[in-house]
């Protein structure tokens, strides 16, 4: 695997896309409303650092669900 950190932890910058993708369950509707989708979407597009396919699918998937 090779993603970073950075993004992914609790306070991360992609962590409400992750949380959306894989425990849909936990999100609050608050969560969801303050969300920035464009800044998620850019960050997956343009990563400071490359992403696996399967992470950027996934947080893509994470995206729509927010969406």
């Amino acid at each position: 695997m090779f993603y970073p950190t950075e993004l992914l932890r609790r306070e991360g910058a992609l962590a409400l896309v992750w949380m959306a993708a894989n425990v849909e369950k936990k999100l609050t509707k608050a969560q969801v409303l303050q969300d920035k989708i464009d800044e998620d979407i850019s960050e997956i597009m343009r990563p400071r650092v490359p992403l696996s396919l399967r992470l950027s699918g996934s947080l893509l998937l994470g995206v729509v669900r927010i969406y």
